[in-house]
């Protein structure tokens, strides 16, 4: 729970508890210098338009942003008052939970009133369609676990005027199983997570009722005897800071095969050996408390089986120096979404992503404009409201320390005169996915890749042949069910203007005759990461990458000595923990075919560099300067500047367009520009010779990671030495 938060004379706003109670939520700001007492500044509820049929539901969210630039969530706060501005259209609960009732619009306005008398309120319109269910999705069409694991199920629901819902905890949506003894589902607090309780096959339906019309959809679930040989939990070791988050996963190795990610699974319990040094959630979320060592446990048990491991996390007392908030300016239509990223560079020179961090809130400066999310699965993204500017603020609080950073967002008029989804065509064989891809081409002349937009929807013409994934980071990813041709259909509405487009799928019955992992060999420095990709080569004669394929799992064969992820977003990325050799392996089962294959990852010691002066030398000198500098010194490859670029500052990518300063700023590398004392062009000597160009090397700007052409050798670059 958060720090108390005192107004003026004990006087508390509507979402406080009362004198000396607790806040609700958010991240914990005290009280500024100058003696006022915090106060809310602005209430914006979202999304800020929206749509449903009759008989259908949408969730609203209120957030308070409070004087002191927190903000917090109280669409729940029994102080917040929720209304609509006719029931006969649509009603709306104490929770933000609206409910179409008949054609028409409503204006939804949530309002809260402190002591003093002082009203907040914000308020939004909702359209109720007379839209009727044309399908049910259940996915995925077919799962698989073994006993005592859970497989969460996801029902959306297709309506004739081209939108979808995800409807898996809809009031009026029930789930059941045809056979309890080999799987259950949950049908009230956790809809559609189903159980698995002895080896079998069950049939998992999804059934539901609006506006006195019925729908269903089935889906298939099988229940395996395997147990978990394996538990993997990563980092196996890290650092966090002070009120900062780390997060854990877990990866299960089962005695047939699979790999699952059991990270948030119900049958898996999360525990720190200190709670006072840092807390961890159910999902693997672990925060800094207090500075000390902690062992992080992961344990469950399937089948009768117990299976756990463990995490050492250090918690540090390092404090955030600075914030910044990417892009710094961004323009998006109205309707349409815009994601911001939060990076905090830290007092101990590390740099990390606190995007999604509790310690972060994010606002607009005018919800009417824009709105931005600031709770789970939102933070950070910004969707147009209306045409106008405004400013973007991520700001927080940990270890004492305050911190923020802004962006400016305009939102433009411009509409989406075109959609196109790619690839036109595709071919995907039965029980595997193809990502497809919607870009907008909007009426001012710009683009924007809209595949995961919240005003975007994906169909598939034939569920039995092909489902595809319209929530969350599933947008776009259809998977083959059966053999077929089927027609992938992307539509939606942004400022009032609909847009759609098409793509045809071809799912065939061929069968994964081998998978192929490269590279088959690799080697890395502890601390840095080798990309792993996965081919399946088809018994069509047919080639598909895999690699973050749901089917697909990836394993270290010694964690200890680097880990692979196997999570979505970043499958097959492996990390060097400490010097040694491992076995990586891909493996899953498609339609009763089981496959897999193994690479081999050396991991070494990380390199050591000289810190570099502000001196430049040619080519010969700098040579000759690092073999006399330490007996064995060298100057580096290409790849190991680049490296190093990447594990020291928080650049995603080599030679990105936007310079990046840190090398400079927080380890006092001379660059470019005059940063710390370098000179133009700020590029560093390498030991490699430029082909085809005699008296020339390569060299690294290290502005960038981006290697220039070559440098012909008796120009003047800096100079970083390999140390032995």
């Amino acid at each position: 729970m958060n720090l108390i938060r005192y107004v003026f004379g004990c006087l508390l706003v509507f979402i406080l508890a009362g004198c000396g109670g607790e806040s609700s939520g958010g991240p914990s700001q005290p009280d500024g210098g100058d003696g006022d007492a915090v106060h809310i500044v602005s209430l914006q509820v979202t999304p800020s338009t929206a749509a449903i049929p009759v008989g259908f539901e949408q969730q609203y969210m209120a957030q308070a942003t409070m004087s002191d630039g927190s903000v917090l969530d109280v669409t729940k706060d029994s102080r917040l008052s929720w209304k609509s501005s006719e029931n006969s259209t649509a009603t709306i609960d104490a929770t933000g939970l609206a409910k179409g009732v008949a054609l028409g619009v409503v204006t939804i306005t949530a309002t809260g009133t402190s002591i003093d008398g002082t009203v907040i309120s914000a308020a939004t319109q909702l359209e109720v369609t007379d839209a009727q269910v044309t399908n049910l999705q259940v996915t995925p069409a077919q799962g698989r676990i073994p006993v005592g694991l859970a497989q969460p199920y996801t029902a959306t629901a297709f309506f004739s005027d081209g939108s979808a819902l995800d409807v898996t905890s809809f009031t009026g949506m029930t789930w059941s199983v045809n056979d309890a003894a080999i799987a259950t589902i949950d049908s009230t607090e956790h809809k559609g997570l189903a159980t698995g309780v002895s080896p079998g096959i069950v049939t998992i339906t999804a059934s539901g009722i609006a506006n006195d019309k019925s729908f269903s959809a089935t889906a298939e679930l099988t229940v395996t005897s395997a147990t978990v040989a394996e538990l993997q939990v990563t980092p196996v070791t890290t650092t966090v800071a002070l009120g900062l988050e780390q997060q854990f996963t877990a990866t299960a190795v089962l005695s047939d095969g699979g790999i699952l990610d059991v990270t948030d699974n119900a049958a898996l319990s999360w525990h720190s050996s200190d709670l006072a040094i840092a807390s961890i959630s159910s999902k693997g979320v672990a925060t800094g408390v207090s500075p000390g060592v902690v062992t992080i446990t992961a344990s469950g048990n399937t089948n009768g089986k117990p299976f756990s491991a463990t995490a050492e996390l250090k918690v540090t007392n390092a404090t955030v120096t600075k914030l910044r908030v990417t892009p710094a300016t961004a323009t998006v239509a109205s309707g349409l979404e815009q994601r911001f990223i939060a990076t905090a560079v830290l007092s101990d020179g590390s740099i990390l992503n606190v995007t999604n961090y509790a310690a972060l809130s994010w606002r607009s400066s005018e919800p009417a404009i824009a709105t931005i999310g600031s709770v789970d699965g939102s933070k950070g993204l910004a969707t147009g409201v209306s045409p106008g500017v405004v400013t973007i603020t991520a700001s927080g609080s940990a270890s004492g320390t305050s911190f923020s950073a802004t962006a400016e967002l305009t939102v433009t008029s411009a509409t989406v005169t075109e959609l196109q989804v790619t690839p036109a065509t595709a071919t995907v064989a039965s029980g595997l996915e193809q990502q497809f891809t919607a870009m907008a081409v909007l009426s001012d002349g710009g683009t924007l890749d809209v595949t995961d937009n919240a005003a975007l929807s994906w169909r598939s013409s034939d569920l039995a042949i092909a489902t595809v994934g319209r929530i969350g980071g599933n947008k776009g990813l259809a998977t083959g069910v059966s053999p077929g041709v089927v027609t992938i259909t992307a539509s939606g509405s942004a400022n009032g203007t609909p847009f759609s487009a098409q793509a045809e799928l071809a799912v065939t019955n061929a069968t994964v005759t081998e998978l192929q992992i490269t590279p088959a060999t690799a080697t890395v420095e502890s601390g840095l990461e080798q990309q792993f990709t996965a081919t399946a080569v088809l018994s069509d004669g047919g080639t598909l990458d895999v690699t973050d394929n749901a089917a697909l799992g990836w394993r270290s064969s010694e964690p200890a000595i680097a880990t692979i992820s196997s999570v979505d977003g970043s499958k097959g990325l492996a990390i060097g923990v400490s010097p040694g050799g491992v076995t990586i392996t891909a493996s899953a089962d498609v339609n009763g075919t089981s496959f897999s294959a193994t690479a081999e990852l050396a991991v070494e010691e990380p390199l050591v560099f000289s810190m570099p002066d502000t001196t430049v030398r040619r080519w010969s000198e700098a040579d000759a300067f690092c073999k006399g500098f330490v007996p064995t010194a060298r100057l580096p490859s290409v790849k190991e500047l680049q490296n190093l670029y990447l594990k020291n500052t928080s650049a995603t990518e080599i030679g990105s367009a936007q310079k990046n300063s840190e090398m400079c700023t927080i380890y006092g590398w001379p660059l470019s520009d005059g940063l710390c004392g370098g000179t133009f062009p700020g590029a560093y000597w390498t030991s490699e010779v430029t082909l085809f160009e005699i008296g020339y090397h390569n060299a690294v700007d290290m502005m960038t990671g981006g290697r220039g052409k070559g440098q012909d050798s008796s120009a003047s670059l800096h100079v970083t030495c390999v140390l032995p």
